[in-house]
């Protein structure tokens, strides 16, 4: 009858200790008795490692991206996309700062807030007072004008909007062999690509950065600054990625970088996901 320690649970008179079932295992191991041990576990060790691979491969696959069609966002009647890029200047009208300043003289007076409340309880009405008659008296629209149209900017129409973007190329005197860099910037809320203003000449410095040269695009999103809002429910991160997407791929770049804040970042986030290929 066989003595190996598995086969003799199940009677009484071969019960071993654990210790001496063990010592027996391994010496099973021995040359000549190996071919034993390997048939009792080989089969269960071999199907362990297949089910472990199978499970590891499962779980690890990289799904298909989702397809989030581009739709049409514009006005009704449908109005194809007509891929031209048009130069864009900032230029609120005479008439509008007039009708500005009618409505900061008409300001009724604002009620006091509560003492020492500050802005606990809503918007600080002593200090709205401040801003009125700052904007009023002091704010000059023409400076900021100028310097909102400092850099290049321009229009396209995509999914039936208008989107707005800053877009900065490199000087090509100054590439000296540089490898280009295509990056998309992408603001939040509240928020609009003024704030990138400042950080605009630091990247396009071509003598600060020795090896490459970044090629910027700042779009407004839908609905902020001068790029229209979507006329029909449904816009979401995804559909702007894919805005995005679209307006990179019409300025000439299958490749490119992204970065945002905020809900910039949600935004980069849903391209890399739906265009891996291109993020």
């Amino acid at each position: 009858p066989l003595r190996h320690p598995f086969f003799m649970h199940n009677d009484p008179r071969t019960h071993l200790p654990i210790s001496q079932s063990l010592a027996y295992l391994f010496d099973t191991m021995k040359v000549g008795q190996v071919s034993l041990f390997f048939t009792v576990l080989g089969p269960l060790v071999l199907v362990g490692v297949l089910g472990i691979g199978a499970l590891w491969s499962w779980i690890s696959a990289v799904p298909d991206p989702p397809i989030v069609p581009l739709g049409y966002w514009g006005p009704a009647p449908y109005i194809p996309d007509d891929f031209q890029i048009v130069p864009f200047t900032v230029n609120i009208s005479q008439e509008d700062l007039n009708d500005l300043r009618k409505r900061l003289d008409n300001t009724r007076e604002l009620t006091e807030p509560l003492e020492g409340t500050g802005f606990a309880y809503g918007f600080n009405t002593t200090y709205l007072n401040r801003i009125i008659r700052f904007w009023r008296d002091e704010y000059k629209w023409s400076e900021r004008q100028a310097f909102l149209n400092k850099f290049p900017q321009f229009k396209t129409r995509i999914g039936g909007i208008n989107i707005h973007f800053i877009h900065i190329k490199p000087e090509l005197s100054k590439l000296k062999g540089k490898k280009v860099v295509p990056v998309i910037f992408l603001h939040g809320w509240p928020g609009s690509v003024r704030e990138f203003y400042e950080a605009i000449p630091m990247l396009t410095d071509q003598e600060e950065m020795p090896d490459v040269a970044l090629e910027l695009v700042v779009p407004s999103l839908p609905g902020y600054g001068w790029s229209d809002a979507a006329r029909r429910p449904g816009m979401g991160p995804a559909q702007i990625g894919n805005i995005f997407n679209a307006l990179m791929k019409r300025l000439g770049h299958d490749k490119y970088f992204v970065q945002g804040g905020d809900w910039g970042s949600i935004i980069g986030s849903s391209m890399a996901l739906l265009h891996p290929q291109n993020v």
